[in-house]
């Protein structure tokens, strides 16, 4: 039997799947196609270190910083760095840079740690781990307007990104604006995992935000029908995941994340064999 309050608390977990279900919809098919998927990594990762950085803050009586101000900083600014480093379209230097700035990330957070106090740490790890089956109203309310957000845009500029993606080059030669469409589409993708991150922690962010997309890739036959079914999976592994924590009483978001990744693996064995 299900009571009032536990009611509540479901609610908000499945209204956090489907906002972080359409989230990866756009931006999975946004760095899949750009082949920077361990963006998400740093992101999330920055993210961990921005709220340590908040829960520092909080305890030295700034009470009115709250650490999600701190992730949405951090995973923004060490965003901004890579795209400043790749604006040539030059992957390796992307990657490189998403390496340095991970690093820094985890350099910081562990530097922020030292100076928290131990019962504060739970703040701190919940962002690491995370529980959609924590998620607040206020969460969900910041959570829905990111979204809304990433989602205007992906849709406004949707096939810019994309051309972008495969050849800049051409692309600016054709008189796309390139140096605006490439800083676009990485602050929207470090929108897009800040806000899974929140939901899921940013231990699974990869696997939820990246592993749709990717069996979506492996599945379609246009591109168009990429992040339509980068969404049907996402959806169905968020829902699926929870009703399987509550029916055998496992953690929800790994449960998440362990069904997004089979969906991949499932994806890969259908595409081969299709061939």
């Amino acid at each position: 039997m299900i009571f009032p309050a536990e009611l509540s608390f479901i609610a908000r977990a499945l209204i956090g799947v489907v906002i972080a279900s359409f989230v990866s919809a756009a931006i999975g098919h946004i760095l899949t196609s750009r082949g920077i998927t361990f963006l998400s990594a740093e992101v999330a990762h920055a993210a961990l270190g921005g709220a340590a950085f908040g829960v520092l803050l909080q305890t030295l009586g700034f009470l009115w910083f709250d650490p999600l101000y701190g992730a949405f900083l951090f995973g923004v600014v060490s965003a901004l760095i890579t795209a400043y480093a790749g604006l040539r379209g030059s992957r390796e230097q992307m990657e490189a840079a998403i390496g340095v700035s991970l690093a820094m990330s985890m350099s910081l957070a562990v530097v922020f740690l030292g100076y928290i106090r131990s019962e504060d740490m739970p703040k701190v790890w919940g962002y690491l781990v995370g529980d959609i089956l924590l998620l607040t109203v206020d969460d969900l309310l910041f959570l829905g307007s990111m979204a809304i957000l990433v989602g205007f845009f992906y849709i406004l500029f949707r096939r810019e990104l994309i051309y972008i993606a495969f050849d800049m080059e051409s692309a600016e030669v054709l008189g796309i604006k390139v140096k605006f469409y490439h800083y676009l589409g990485i602050l929207l993708a470090a929108i897009g995992v800040i806000v899974t991150t929140k939901a899921l922690g940013a231990i699974l962010v990869y696997a939820f935000l990246i592993a749709p997309a990717a069996a979506a890739n492996e599945i379609a036959k246009r591109m168009y029908q990429i992040p339509l079914i980068t969404l049907a999976i996402a959806l169905s592994s968020g829902i699926a995941g929870l009703a399987l924590s509550f029916t055998v009483n496992m953690p929800a978001s790994g449960t998440i994340g362990i069904l997004a990744s089979t969906a991949y693996l499932v994806a890969i064995l259908y595409s081969r064999f299709r061939k």
